[in-house]
């Protein structure tokens, strides 16, 4: 019986498309597939009995038997692939154990119902591709253990024709799966790391793990790129800061917070450098610019009432109310005084100087009031 092509290739693979008896190699001699112990004197086509030769080596060969070393080495060889095979098909075989699995667990539960009426009952009958169906199922995720309630809820429903079962039950399989996958995603969000706080102006949301620091921050953000959007007048992405430009505003904010700046007077720096469509925030910062900007909370808190201190006592001092431009002017000096860290007690106190003497200029008062301290430097 001839060689197979087949073998002859494996013959050739195995032994490196090498001549086992001299070494030499294609393409620089003809390459053959020989018998070890000739056919004529009783060999097979077994691999073990299988050697690659060279022409040369192959025709002075003839039907004499070859060096018995040469015969064992080839041997060896054979040995080594046979087990190499035996390997690989183990691995493999272990690889299917959880499909196989799978599979059974399916069939076991699908068997277990019978459909028909009265004595005329019988398994419902599965299509032939049902096997890779039940096979997308353990690859998407979906736990063998429900095949059970699954098959349950579409054997005992009286709308399911027997030929639909099937189908009606990977309907249910499927419908399993997308909640699965959508609680996985609730989960990921949940536990994963804090992202950035561009990353959270361009996805939505923010973690639970944020504190007040980090909701100021992103503030920032989100005024400067409304501003920016605002003055390049457009929605497109592609008119909106550079991945440079934004990892530049992140860095001035950084030293803004450093330098001990107030959340309200970074926020406002962010939109005039939004409205510039930059992202440098140091010149922001005059305190002309910031004479109505927002104030962080701690500020606030040592303004609370100054300002109806400063109505009340003008309104008692004078009998009439402020005009509109003097409560303007009276707002501002109080933001100036906040930030130069006068405590809410010298904002009160000189509000009301400030009233009696019918001047807006609370921060010349406040200036005066905390020299006149004897704590004061």
């Amino acid at each position: 019986m001839a060689v197979s092509k087949r073998l002859r290739y494996e013959i050739l693979r195995r032994d490196n498309h090498t001549c086992r008896y001299c070494g030499a190699s294609a393409p620089a001699v003809p390459l053959r597939v020989d018998h070890v112990v000739p056919v004529a004197l009783g060999g097979s086509d077994i691999p073990d009995n299988l050697v690659t030769s060279c022409e040369p080596c192959n025709s002075g060969k003839s039907s004499a038997t070859v060096d018995a070393s040469v015969v064992a080495n080839v041997a060896d060889d054979a040995l080594r692939w046979a087990e190499a095979l035996k390997q690989a098909a183990q691995v493999l075989t272990e690889q299917d154990l959880p499909k196989l699995s799978y599979r059974q667990t399916f069939l076991t539960a699908w068997q277990a119902w019978e459909i028909g009426r009265h004595s005329v009952r019988r398994s419902a009958e599965l299509p032939a591709d049902w096997k890779s169906s039940i096979d997308r199922f353990r690859t998407a995720g979906l736990p063998e253990e429900s095949w059970d309630e699954i098959i349950e809820i579409a054997m005992t429903s009286p709308k399911v024709l027997p030929l639909n079962v099937f189908r009606y039950c990977c309907g249910i399989a499927w419908r399993r799966v997308s909640d699965l996958q959508q609680e996985a995603r609730r989960i990921l969000t949940t536990t994963s790391a804090r992202p950035s706080e561009t990353d959270h102006l361009l996805n939505g949301g923010a973690p639970h793990s944020w504190q007040e620091a980090d909701f100021w921050a992103a503030a920032a953000e989100s005024a400067w790129l409304h501003a920016w959007a605002i003055a390049a007048d457009s929605d497109d992405w592609d008119h909106s800061p550079s991945q440079a430009e934004w990892d530049e505003f992140l860095d001035a904010r950084a030293v803004l917070t450093e330098e001990g700046r107030s959340e309200g007077e970074i926020i406002c720096a962010a939109v005039i450098a939004g409205t510039k469509q930059s992202s440098t925030l140091s010149w922001g910062l005059s305190l002309a610019q910031l004479r109505h900007a927002p104030v962080s909370w701690e500020q606030f808190t040592r303004m609370d009432g100054a300002r109806e201190v400063w109505t009340a006592s003008w309104n008692e001092a004078h009998g009439n109310e402020p005009s509109e431009q003097q409560q303007k002017e009276f707002r501002g000096g109080l933001v100036k005084a906040a930030r130069r860290g006068y405590s809410n007690r010298q904002l009160l106190t000189a509000a009301r100087s400030a009233a009696f003497s019918q001047n807006p200029d609370v921060e010349y008062f406040a200036y005066h009031v905390a020299s006149m301290e004897p704590d004061s430097e």
